[in-house]
């Protein structure tokens, strides 16, 4: 029985896999950050609204009047769409 080490080709998919989910949780962070922060130095009042506006193009105009769960999902769907970039 041969023993395995921590750097052997067998691990290396579960390292990759990893890598993957850890740039892209980076990524939408700082390009949400980056959103939010240049929409606040224009001159906007609502950060929340950069997320609405990303909800609303599955939910539409409610997505505006929508409460937490409307910025939640725009933060969903903003992450999603960092993955597939």
């Amino acid at each position: 029985m041969a023993i395995q080490h921590p750097g052997s080709a067998t691990s290396k998919p579960a390292n990759l896999i990893l890598t993957i989910i850890w740039t892209w949780f980076l990524v939408g962070t700082l390009d949400g950050c980056g959103a939010t922060i240049n929409y606040l130095v224009q001159g906007g009042k609502d950060a929340t609204l950069i997320f609405r506006y990303i909800a609303s193009a599955v939910f539409g105009i409610e997505a505006y009047s929508g409460g937490t769960g409307m910025v939640l999902m725009g933060i969903l769907f903003h992450y999603i769409n960092a993955l597939s970039n």
